[in-house]
């Protein structure tokens, strides 16, 4: 691989393809096809290169790597697409599961949401690429804290016993408060 980057006479040659949902990847170095995947880092790492090992220049910054499996020989038969792409999101995925001990199974749907995120989990390397970098997303990195919401339902039955309510209602009183607490308008309505 060395070689076929520095363009040596007698290196093999080197190609990559980049698929259309650009996260997977084949790489042909010579005879053999490598298939692979771009992932996310963890973190942006700083290049930097010296020339008179004094000076420290930066040259880019790495946010991606891409990581290739076996080896596998060439088919002369290109993979046909199944399913136009983008489709699978339209639908729910249904997964069957076996519960233990009758036999019974349990049907559980995925919504297009959980699929996506299910997808972008599969693209992040949990790893840096040094070795005290192992595990850093878990191990250097803070827990997200869950947003604390009400569920729609809940709201919306709220809003509309509030509103019953204001409509069964004699007489309705309200007023506006300054900051400073001065009473800027008062109104009372009778019915």
């Amino acid at each position: 691989m060395e070689k076929a980057v520095n363009d040596a006479p007698d290196a093999e040659e080197l190609g990559i393809n980049i698929h259309d949902d650009n996260r997977t990847v084949q790489i042909r170095l010579g005879n053999q096809i490598l298939p692979a995947k771009i992932l996310d880092l963890p973190t942006v790492n700083e290049v930097h290169k010296t020339l008179d090992k004094m000076t420290l220049y930066k040259v880019t910054n790495i946010s991606q790597i891409i990581m290739c499996d076996e080896a596998m020989p060439i088919s002369k038969k290109e993979k046909k697409p199944s399913q136009k792409e983008g489709s699978e999101n339209m639908e729910p995925k249904i997964e069957e599961q076996e519960e233990s001990g009758e036999g019974a199974s349990t049907v559980v749907v995925k919504t297009a949401r959980q699929l996506a995120k299910e997808k972008v989990k599969e693209f992040h390397f949990p790893h840096g690429i040094t070795p005290p970098m192992k595990n850093a997303k878990k191990r250097r990195f803070r827990k997200k804290k869950q947003k604390k919401t009400m569920a729609v339902e809940e709201i919306e039955r709220e809003l509309k016993r509030l509103l019953r309510s204001d409509l069964e209602a004699q007489s309705v009183r309200w007023e506006i408060v300054a900051d400073d607490g001065t009473v800027i308008i008062k109104a009372s309505i009778t019915f």
